[in-house]
C-alpha cells in the first residue's frame, strides 16, 4: 500500500503523473474567468462512484481551465489505480482512513496555488460542462462571499435540502450552513477554517467550517441556477436516515440575523445619543477654535456640507470641517473614484501603495492638512450620529456620483448605516483600494456585534494617534 502523505507542513508528493507545466490550462483550455481554480476530488473506497462522475468532473474542469486534485482518504479498492488510468496528469495525495475534511482541506490549501478550491465528493457530477465555471465565476462576483454551494438534485430529479435553512427561489441565497458534497471555496478561507485552533469532530465538520467561514466575515451562498447530481444515492440516503440527526446540528448554528432586530437598533440609538450628545458638550471650544483656524487660513464657512448616501442608499447631508479651499472643483476626485471603481484601480501607476483619496491634493489648505492628518475633520459628523443619520462604527458614506458607479455587488454596504469609524477606518484606509473599502464594509455587517463595536472603538483610537492613512 502506498504510504500516506503527511498534511501540514510536510511537503505533498504527487501519487499520480508528474504535473502539467500549467496546473490552470488543462487541455488547451484557458480560464474563463479572472480567478484560477482546482477541482478537489476527495474519495474514499469511491471506484464505483468514479466511473458513474469522472468523466463529467474533467469536462467541467477542463472548461473552467482548472486542474485536478485527488485526496484519497484511505481508500482500499481500486479507486488510485482508477483515478490514475482516467486522469491522466492529475495529481494524487494518499492519506490515512481516520482524516476528514478539514485535513483534506489543509492538505489542498497547502498543495494548490488556486484562488478557488471545487471541492467534490465523486458520488456527484455536475449537471452542465459549464457547473464548475459558474461556482468560481459567482466568487468573481461576490468577493465577500468565501464559499459557493451548488443545488444537488437526487436521481429523481428532486432538489435536496443541502442548504440550512430552505433557500429562497432567487438565482443564489445567502444561507447559514451547506454540507460539503460539492462546494466552491477560496483557498485562503480553506486553509483558515481547517487550521483553527478547535479540532472539530468528523460529524459536524461541513457545521464548523460554515461557522468559521462566519466569524471570519464572510458569507456562504446557495446557487439555486447551478445543478449538480447525486449519481450513486448515497447523499439522498444519508439525508434521509440522517435526517434528525442533521437538524439538531442545525439548531447548534448560532443565528446571525443579516439586518439586526428592533431591539438591538433601539439600544445602538440609545448608545449613540448617550456618547455623541456629552461629547459634543465637552468638545464644544474645540470645534470653536478649529473654526477659527480655518477662517483665518482661507476665505469661506468653517463647516463643509455634502449629500451622502447612506443606510438602504438613502441620502442625508453630512457635517465635517472644511479642508479644502471655498467652492474647490470636484470633477478631479470625480474622475478620479470612478477609475478606481470601473477600472480597477489601484495606485499611481508607478507601483506606489494604493489610494483611496487624491494624493498629494492641491484642494487642501494648510489648516485643512493638519485637520485631516488629525482626523478633527470628521468631528463635525457627531451632530450626524445625534441626528440618526449615521452611527459611531459603520461604513464611509460615499458621494452620490461615486454610487452611480457601483457594481451590484457593492450595494451590500449599504446594510447598515454609515459610521464615524469602521473596519475599513482602522485597516489601511486610505492606502486600501476602493474594491478593498468595501469588502471591508461588507465583512462588518457580516460580523458586526457589540464585541467588534467595541473593538473596532478602541482600535481608531490607536489609529488616530498614529495617524496612520490619513491624508
Amino acid at each position: 500500500m502506498t504510504p500516506p502523505v503527511d498534511t501540514l507542513p510536510a511537503p505533498i508528493r504527487p501519487a499520480l503523473s508528474p504535473p502539467q507545466p500549467d496546473p490552470h490550462q488543462v487541455g488547451g483550455q484557458t480560464p474563463k474567468t479572472q480567478l484560477t481554480a482546482d477541482v478537489v476530488v476527495i474519495t474514499r473506497d469511491s471506484h464505483t462512484e468514479l466511473a458513474r462522475s469522472l468523466a463529467s468532473i474533467r469536462n467541467a474542469a477542463d472548461q473552467a481551465g482548472a486542474g485536478l486534485l485527488f485526496i484519497d482518504l484511505g481508500s482500499t479498492d481500486e479507486t488510485r489505480n482508477f483515478a490514475a488510468r482516467h486522469a491522466p496528469g492529475a495529481q494524487g495525495i494518499w492519506m490515512d482512513a481516520h482524516d476528514g475534511l478539514s485535513d483534506a482541506l489543509s492538505a489542498a490549501a497547502a498543495w494548490s496555488t488556486a484562488d478557488i478550491l471545487v471541492v467534490v465528493r465523486p458520488g456527484l457530477k455536475p449537471g452542465s460542462v459549464d457547473a464548475i465555471t459558474d461556482l468560481v465565476t459567482h466568487l468573481e462576483e461576490h468577493p465577500y462571499a468565501g464559499a459557493a454551494a451548488p443545488t444537488i438534485r437526487a436521481q429523481t430529479g428532486k432538489v435536496l435540502r443541502t442548504a440550512h435553512p430552505n433557500p429562497t427561489p432567487a438565482s443564489f441565497s445567502r444561507v447559514e450552513h451547506v454540507l460539503g458534497e460539492a462546494i466552491a471555496i477560496r483557498r485562503t478561507d480553506a486553509a483558515a477554517v481547517a487550521t483553527s485552533r478547535r479540532r472539530r469532530s468528523k460529524s459536524s465538520e461541513e457545521l464548523d467550517m460554515c461557522l468559521a467561514l462566519r466569524r471570519r466575515g464572510r458569507e456562504i451562498h446557495y446557487l439555486t441556477a447551478v445543478d449538480w447530481l447525486d449519481t450513486s444515492g448515497a447523499l439522498t440516503a444519508r439525508m434521509k436516515d440522517d435526517a434528525a440527526r442533521v437538524a439538531r446540528r442545525g439548531t447548534r448554528f448560532r443565528r446571525r440575523r443579516h439586518q439586526p432586530g428592533l431591539v438591538a437598533q433601539l439600544l445602538g440609538r440609545v448608545f449613540d445619543i448617550a456618547i455623541a450628545a456629552p461629547l459634543i458638550t465637552v468638545l464644544a471650544p474645540l470645534f470653536l477654535a478649529i473654526a477659527v483656524a480655518i477662517r483665518i487660513d482661507s476665505r469661506g464657512p468653517a463647516l463643509f456640507r455634502q449629500r451622502r448616501v447612506g443606510r438602504d442608499t438613502k441620502q442625508f447631508e453630512m457635517f465635517k470641517f472644511r479642508t479644502m479651499r471655498h467652492k474647490a472643483d470636484s470633477g478631479l476626485h470625480q474622475q478620479f473614484v470612478r477609475d478606481m471603481i470601473v477600472n480597477r484601480r489601484r495606485g499611481d501607476g508607478d507601483g506606489s501603495a494604493p489610494v483611496f483619496k487624491i494624493h498629494p491634493d492641491p484642494r487642501i489648505t494648510r489648516v485643512g492638512r493638519i485637520l485631516r492628518r488629525t482626523s478633527l475633520d470628521e468631528l463635525p459628523q457627531l451632530f450626524n450620529i445625534l441626528r440618526g443619520d449615521m452611527s459611531f462604527v459603520g461604513f464611509r458614506p460615499p458621494i452620490p456620483y461615486e454610487v452611480a458607479n457601483y457594481p451590484e455587488w457593492y450595494f451590500r454596504r449599504f446594510d447598515s448605516k454609515p459610521g464615524l469609524t469602521g473596519l475599513w477606518q482602522v485597516s489601511g484606509r486610505n492606502q486600501c483600494s476602493y474594491e478593498e473599502m468595501v469588502c471591508l464594509d461588507i465583512e462588518y455587517v457580516n460580523r458586526r456585534s457589540w464585541r467588534l463595536d467595541l473593538t473596532l472603538l478602541a482600535r481608531t483610537v490607536r489609529v488616530v494617534i498614529s495617524g496612520r492613512g490619513a491624508y
